[in-house]
This record gives structure tokens, sequence and C-alpha cells, in this order.
């Protein structure tokens, strides 16, 4: 390793301050990157000082994995900060594997920066896949990861995704032997259906309120209809007066203006 890996290695601040001076940016971004691994976050934001990560747009995206993977929050956040990037736009596509910071920490099965992620309102709890198509609800599944399990189906994450052998994620957590996971998704699904069925009897409740309170009336309600009538045909009359007498006095009206008037009524 070079002196500056060996610096960041041994977390010897004197030393990264001695050999970052005239480091060449190869040496710096890797520097960075060892720093995001560690995780030591004082090294990090001393070699982030250098500038080195405004020459690196290009690389960032692999450096927030790299913090991810680490772990420590704080250098995902000040990654995040100093660069200005949006969290969810950060993945990294090899051939059909699509890595997000969402699916590393799923995968690490870091539950502190999971909660850290789905903190962030743009983030797809669904979104990356491994090469075999797995989510990471899957791969926390698969790995036996119970918090951040619970955390991603909290979050709304989907359990019947499908990976490309056609494994949903109780599947995967069954293949695995993954005992509590299999009873965490099970509980989660009868929780779901519960839910949905609660859902649809408060809204037949709802309808059926709504229909009772509705009253319909018929000819055999005692309600006088003719009255009624005469009381419409009554109005219309004294309508057609009013109307009338205003034609006579202002600009005499055309018969068939008139007509069309009453027709109306």
């Amino acid at each position: 390793m070079s002196p500056l890996l060996d610096a960041v290695a041994a977390n010897d601040m004197q030393a990264l301050a001695k050999h970052v001076v005239g480091a060449s940016p190869r040496e710096l971004l890797d520097a960075l990157g060892a720093a995001c691994l560690a995780p030591a976050y004082t090294a990090f934001m001393a070699i982030a000082a250098t500038g080195c990560l405004a020459k690196t747009p290009d690389d960032i995206y692999g450096y927030v994995h790299l913090a991810v993977e680490g772990g420590s929050v704080h250098i995902v956040a000040a990654l995040l900060r100093l660069t200005g990037i949006k969290l969810a736009l950060v993945r990294v596509t090899l051939d059909s594997e699509v890595m997000t910071p969402l699916l590393v920490a799923a995968i690490t099965g870091n539950a502190a920066m999971v909660a850290f992620l789905l903190k962030h309102n743009d983030m797809d709890v669904d979104g990356g896949r491994t090469k075999d198509g797995n989510s990471p609800l899957g791969m926390a599944a698969a790995h036996g990861h119970s918090s951040v399990v619970s955390q991603l189906l909290a979050a709304g994450a989907s359990p019947r995704h499908r990976n490309l052998d056609g494994d949903t994620v109780l599947d995967l957590a069954q293949l695995y032997g993954q005992t509590s996971i299999v009873a965490l998704l099970m509980h989660h699904e009868r929780t779901q259906k519960t839910s949905g069925a609660l859902g649809l009897k408060s809204r037949i409740q709802q309808l059926r309120q709504a229909s009772s309170a509705y009253q319909h009336y018929s000819p055999n309600d005692g309600i006088n209809f003719d009255a009624i009538e005469s009381r419409i045909s009554l109005l219309k009359v004294r309508a057609s007066e009013q109307c009338l007498r205003a034609s006579m006095a202002s600009t005499p009206a055309s018969s068939s203006d008139d007509e069309r008037f009453r027709s109306f009524f």
C-alpha cells in the first residue's frame, strides 16, 4: 500500500496530513474510497478538503456505495452535502445488475443506514437489482437481516417481487433457511389481508349508512303530489304574466320570440 493508504488504515491524521500534500488525483481518490470503507470520517473529511470530489463527477456514485458499505451514516451524509447529488439518482449499472445505496445497505444489514436512506422521500424502496434480479428486500431476507426486512416492509417494499429464477422474497427466505424471516413475511401477509378485509368492510358499512340515510318517496307514502303539481303550474302562470307585462312595457318582441320564451315553462 501507499503511505497515504497506510495513514488512512491506521487513522493516523499526522501521517495523512503529510502524505496528502503532493498526492496525485488518483492517489487521493483511492484514499477517499479507503476512508469510506474503513470507515474513517476524520480522514474522509481531510481528503475531501483537497477538492478531489469536484474532479470526479462520473465516479461519485461509486463512492456513495463504498460509504454505505462502510456503514458510516456521517460519511454518506457528508458526500451528499459536499456534492449536492440526489440520493434517488445514485445507481451503478453493470450488465443486468443495478446497484443502489438501499440495495447495498440491505445486503450488509445495516439497520441504521437503511433508516437514514429511507428518510429521503424520493428513495425507491424497491430500487436496485442484483445480477440474479433480487430486490433489496429479497437480499435482506436471504441474508437473514430481520430488522432491515421489517424496515423495508414498513416502507412499502414488495414481498411479491420475483427474481430472474421466479423466486419470491418468501421463497428466498425458505431457500436459505431464514426461519425468522419466513415467520416475519407470513405475519406481514396475514396483516395485509386482515387490513384489506377491514378496509372493505368499513367501505361496505359506509355505503349502507349512506343508503339508509337516503329517503325514497313513492305515491304510497302519503305525499300529495297533486298539490305540488298545482303549485308548480301556478308559479309558471305567474312567471309568464310577469314576462308578458315586461315585454309590453318595452320594445315589443316578435310573436315567435314570445312563444319561444313561453315554451321554457
